[in-house]
């Protein structure tokens, strides 16, 4: 595994990297990039040529990077390092990108997830401070696996791509249709087919699928529901949920176990259905995991919307908190199609910049 940062300030690449090294169990091979600096009376063109291909070889030697991180702002590096031109070697190289930002604050969020969730992942280091060298050595390890996935095409479709690298449950295959997949294959796909090389072929293919899997399914609560989305469905207290092994363990079946499955965990909506109408009480009118997780182990309380009554259903996509219909909205512009679990709540989509809600 070889993670490559570009940073222009090298104390928090350093930071970055003390943290990888104390808290994962194996170090991946890290580095920084430093652009070449300028020759005398050099052409602004020609410089630009010349870093250009330092990025490639630094992206590409001694082998090529599992993944790359970038600062969201490079204005520190001197000479300037262009983001958007790291951006584009990178896809053409086909090495999975991550941007992070110290910007919290739900209009970054939720501006990150409307943006680029076809060519990056996006990390708020403010919010996730204590998560960050894991969800890295999770999202390389994640592109790692679709690499060498065997069954990885450009050609493949949606289902055979859910059945052979996802492992999804067959009553998922319709569900996941509905993502903003669709019935055609990403562009990005469809042009690594092409004749290129078979390694950068599938490099490519496994980036844009990455991208695909942790923006579209393991952002948005709907086929698969993160921690607190799962709790909601279950109508469970999502603190019990999170804290409690034991209430969590009766959904063990339901778990996700493929690429980037390490960031979560999840669950497959459709499992944990087929959990419930399996193991709830006789008596239970409804049928719910609320039911199951008392019957069994008792001591539950109901999921608590974000407004404070009992029942929620939904995830809120900016608190990340439980949410109920009435008190959320569900924004077609920045959710997508099959994400049917995840809505806004009214309050914090009042406080969202309007052209993020257009």
């Amino acid at each position: 595994m070889r993670i490559v940062f570009f940073e222009d300030d090298p104390q928090p690449y350093e930071e970055l990297h003390e943290q990888l090294e104390s808290q994962v169990a194996t170090t991946p091979n890290a580095a920084r990039f430093v652009p070449p600096p300028r020759r005398p009376n050099e052409p602004a063109q020609s410089y630009d040529m010349r870093l250009r291909s330092q990025i490639r070889r630094f992206l590409s030697s001694p082998r090529v990077a599992s993944l790359a991180v970038l600062d969201y702002d490079l204005t520190m590096y001197d000479p300037l390092v262009d983001r958007d031109g790291v951006q584009t070697v990178c896809q053409q190289i086909g090495v999975p990108v991550c941007v992070y930002t110290f910007q919290p604050g739900a209009a970054t969020r939720t501006e990150y997830l409307l943006r680029s969730r076809d060519r990056e992942i996006s990390i708020d280091v403010a919010e996730q401070s204590s998560r960050v060298p894991q969800l890295l050595i999770s999202y390389a390890s994640g592109f790692d696996q679709l690499v060498a996935n065997s069954n990885l095409s450009s050609t493949q479709r949606m289902d055979q791509f859910a059945k052979s690298v996802l492992k999804a449950p067959a009553e998922a295959a319709l569900a996941l249709q509905r993502y903003r997949w669709g019935p055609k294959t990403p562009v990005a796909v469809v042009r690594a087919s092409r004749k290129l090389d078979s390694a950068r072929k599938t490099r490519i293919v496994a980036s844009t699928l990455g991208y695909w899997v942790v923006n579209e399914l393991l952002h948005f609560a709907g086929v698969l529901l993160n921690a607190t989305a799962a709790a909601s469905y279950l109508d469970i207290d999502d603190q019990q949920f999170n804290e409690r092994a034991e209430v969590r363990g009766l959904f063990d079946d339901a778990v996700y176990r493929g690429p980037f499955s390490e960031t979560g965990p999840y669950w497959w909506t459709c499992e944990l259905d087929r959990i419930i109408a399996t193991g709830s009480p006789a008596s239970s009118t409804h049928g719910t995991g609320y039911d199951l997780a008392q019957s069994k182990l008792g001591g539950i309380s109901h999921c608590r919307c974000a407004e404070g009554h009992e029942g929620a259903g939904y995830f809120c996509i900016v608190s990340e908190r439980p949410v109920c219909e009435r008190h959320s909205v569900r924004p077609m512009a920045l959710i997508p199609l099959g994400a049917d679990r995840s809505r806004i709540r009214k309050r914090e989509f009042a406080r969202l910049p309007p052209w993020l809600t257009l």
